[in-house]
């Protein structure tokens, strides 16, 4: 075996260690255990949970509240994408749809506002949250249907939206979103748990804050519409460019504390690398932009370090996006692998290895072998390609990375990993 042979499968051990590294941190634990307040003396608590964690996060919650006092008096509802392997002891559970929302996200929405109607100041709300929970609570405002809104949703997508712009919108025309549902939890207490999977970790982003006291203005959400040149279904269009009556809000005594983070995943992504002998170059975890433009960015990165005499990984997370252009629309796949196929060329040079995928084990569409994470790139990516007649560039502009990956046997397959905290790229030079 060729000594760049075993550099490169050693360098692949290397970061599927990583990427494990970096889910098992941001998964809830220790953290979250900290944070959950106590059953009240004389009121109830009530769990709620939504997003890709909320199954694992309900599961810590439960097994924390079994042996509490007052735990007859803890109930709540965990909505998930997936049906939950066993039923929880104290939460009910209802299935809600991702990455776009459905009538079960609706039902699901609706739900959760019944569940904390009549609630007194004796009263204690935790909300569980994480990434995925803008689609799996979906209640459109009075005027805006399901479809409406979903359809909103999907041109902000395909115009190459970042999520930040996408999660506003959807405020503005959500009736949970937006701090809705925390003015529908007054007048008990309120605390919110939370697996950041945006940059910067603003509770006003992280899953459409239905718990985060924030407002979203009619100028803004018009601003993003303009900016995009969307067009928008006609009662979305006429409730942006009315002016909206001012809200009378009635919030509770609430506090909100985030348990884990994409720097999180990054720093134990990190110790692993170092473990191993490499230098450690962290290039933000708040990386966004259109994905094929960023990797070239990576690219550039890649080949002024490949001639140093260190070993060296170069990580970065956030959350890059795709625009689809209309004539390009054949392909299927996720902004991560996409990311992935566009840094092929960069690496083909000795002893360079890429993981590039999404911390919740799903990257966009699914494939032949279900949910796919991400993938693996490394110096011989292009000439297996090559030898099978795959043209790397042609799957690129089909937005086709789904595709390539697969032929090639290079998906990263986690399945859902119970957690979300955006974009994980680390390279490997040696």
């Amino acid at each position: 075996m060729s000594n760049s042979k075993t550099t490169l499968e050693r360098q692949r051990h290397i970061l599927i260690e990583a990427f494990s590294a970096a889910i098992t941190r941001c998964q809830a634990g220790d953290a979250m255990l900290r944070e959950l307040p106590p059953v009240p003396a004389d009121g109830r608590l009530v769990l709620l949970a939504a997003g890709k964690a909320s199954a694992r996060m309900v599961e810590v919650a439960e097994a924390h509240y079994a042996s509490s006092p007052g735990r007859n008096r803890v109930s709540g509802l965990a909505v998930t994408a997936a049906e939950v392997g066993h039923p929880f002891r104290f939460v009910d559970v209802q299935l809600g749809s991702h990455p776009l929302p459905d009538e079960r996200s609706e039902a699901a929405a609706r739900r959760m506002l019944e569940t904390v109607e009549g609630l007194s100041e004796r009263d204690q709300v935790v909300m569980l949250l994480s990434g995925g929970a803008s689609s799996l609570l979906c209640a459109p405002v009075h005027g805006i249907t399901l479809v409406e809104k979903r359809a909103t949703t999907e041109a902000l997508f395909e115009a190459g939206a970042p999520i930040d712009e996408i999660n506003t919108l959807r405020k503005f025309i959500s009736a949970i979103k937006g701090g809705k549902l925390a003015e529908a939890c007054w007048p008990a207490k309120l605390r919110t748990l939370a697996v950041s999977d945006v940059v910067g970790d603003d509770p006003e982003v992280i899953g459409s804050a239905p718990t985060y006291p924030c407002h979203v203005t009619a100028d803004q959400a018009r601003a993003i519409v303009a900016k995009y040149t969307l067009e928008l279904p006609r009662p979305v269009v006429e409730f942006i460019e009315q002016t909206p009556p001012v809200r009378d809000a009635r919030l509770p005594e609430t506090d909100y504390i985030i348990v884990a983070r994409p720097r999180d995943a990054l720093q134990a992504a990190a110790d692993c690398a170092k473990s191993y002998g490499y230098r450690v170059e962290l290039l933000g975890d708040d990386v966004e932009g259109e994905a094929s433009r960023e990797a070239e960015s990576l690219a550039r990165r890649v080949h002024a370090a490949a001639n140093g005499k260190q070993k060296l990984a170069l990580l970065s997370g956030g959350e890059v996006t795709v625009t689809f252009s209309p004539e390009r629309r054949d392909g299927y796949g996720g902004p991560n692998r996409e990311f992935a196929l566009a840094l092929v060329n960069a690496l083909e040079r000795d002893n360079v290895s890429a993981a590039i995928a999404d911390t919740d084990g799903i990257d966009g569409q699914t494939g032949a072998n279900g949910p796919v994470a991400g993938a693996l790139v490394d110096s011989t990516t292009v000439s297996r390609a090559r030898a099978q007649g795959l043209n790397p560039e042609d799957y690129l502009q089909r937005h086709d990375a789904g595709s390539f990956f697969e032929l090639l046997g290079d998906e990263i397959l986690t399945g859902p990993t119970d957690t979300n905290v955006n974009d994980f790229r680390m390279v490997l030079i040696n």
